[in-house]
C-alpha cells in the first residue's frame, strides 16, 4: 500500500506543480469548448445548446487523452532520466503497485478536471438527454476510454527513452485520434476508410457511445451501440491497458511484474 500511495502522491504532485500540464490539459479543451459554439455558423437554434454539449463530451475526451497518452508518458520518462527505476532494482518494490499508484493519480487528476469540465458546459448552455442509465452506461464507456488512453501511454513510455519525444508522441497521437475519430471533423464527413477507424479505435468508439446516449445521433452520424462495436470497444480497450501494464513492468526496469 505505501508503494502505491507514494506513487500516487508523486504523480498529482507532478500534475500540480507543472502550469504547463494544467495548461496543455485543461485550459486548451476549455479554450474550445468556450471558442467553437460561436464559431459554427448556420447552427439551427434548437440545436445550440446540443452543440454545446457535443463540445463537451468530445473535450473530456481530449482532456484524457492528453493527461494519459502524453503527460503519463512525459511523466515515466522523466523519472527514468532521473534513474528511479535503478532504484526500484534495489529496493523491495513490486512494480504493478508503482503502475497502480500512478494510474489512480491520472484518475483523479482526470475526475477532477471533467468535472471541472462539465460544470462549465453547464454554465456555458450546455444540454444533455439525461437518465438514469444514460449516465451509468456512459460512465461505463468513460472508463474504457480512460483504459485505451493510459494503456497507450504506458506502452509509449516503455519504449521511448527521452521526456520531451514521449510528451510530444502522446500529444501527436491525441490529435491523430481526436481529428480521424470524428470527434472534430463530422463522422459523416470522413472518408469511408477513416469512418473504419473512427469506428473501431476504442476512444472515437467509445466516445460517440457517450455522445449518442446523451446528445443524439444527429452528432454521432450512425448508431454505435450495436453489440458487435461495444464488444470490439470494450475488448480493445482492456487489450491496451493490459499491454500497457505488462510493457511497462517488463521495459521500464528490469524487476518482475
Amino acid at each position: 500500500m505505501n508503494t502505491i500511495l507514494v506513487s500516487l502522491n508523486r504523480t498529482l504532485k507532478e500534475y500540480s506543480r507543472n502550469r504547463m500540464i494544467i495548461v496543455t490539459t485543461l485550459v486548451i479543451p476549455l479554450f474550445f469548448l468556450i471558442l467553437l459554439p460561436n464559431n459554427i455558423i448556420d447552427v439551427p437554434a434548437n440545436f445550440e445548446h446540443q452543440l454545446k454539449g457535443y463540445i463537451t463530451l468530445t473535450m473530456i475526451s481530449l482532456l484524457i487523452m492528453s493527461a494519459s497518452q502524453a503527460n503519463l508518458a512525459g511523466f515515466i520518462t522523466a523519472d527514468r532520466e532521473r534513474g528511479l527505476y535503478r532504484k526500484l532494482t534495489s529496493m523491495p518494490v513490486t512494480l504493478w503497485k508503482e503502475c497502480l499508484g500512478r494510474i489512480l493519480a491520472v484518475w483523479i487528476f482526470s475526475f477532477l478536471c471533467v468535472v471541472f469540465l462539465i460544470l462549465v458546459g453547464l454554465i456555458y448552455g450546455a444540454k444533455f438527454d439525461v437518465g438514469g442509465i444514460e449516465i451509468i452506461v456512459s460512465l461505463g464507456f468513460m472508463l474504457l476510454i480512460g483504459l485505451a488512453a493510459i494503456g497507450t501511454g504506458l506502452i509509449i513510455a516503455s519504449f521511448i527513452k527521452n521526456e520531451s519525444v514521449a510528451t510530444h508522441m502522446g500529444v501527436a497521437l491525441t490529435l491523430v485520434i481526436f481529428f480521424l475519430g470524428g470527434m472534430a471533423v463530422p463522422y459523416s464527413n470522413l472518408p469511408a476508410q477513416i469512418q473504419l477507424f473512427a469506428q473501431v479505435h476504442p476512444i472515437s468508439s467509445a466516445t460517440a457511445s457517450i455522445v449518442y446516449l446523451l446528445i443524439g445521433e444527429e452528432f454521432t452520424g450512425y448508431n454505435p451501440l450495436n453489440f458487435g462495436q461495444i464488444m470490439i470497444t470494450g475488448l480493445l480497450s482492456l487489450a491496451i491497458f493490459l499491454i500497457g501494464v505488462v510493457f511497462y513492468s517488463k521495459y521500464c526496469c528490469n524487476t518482475k511484474f
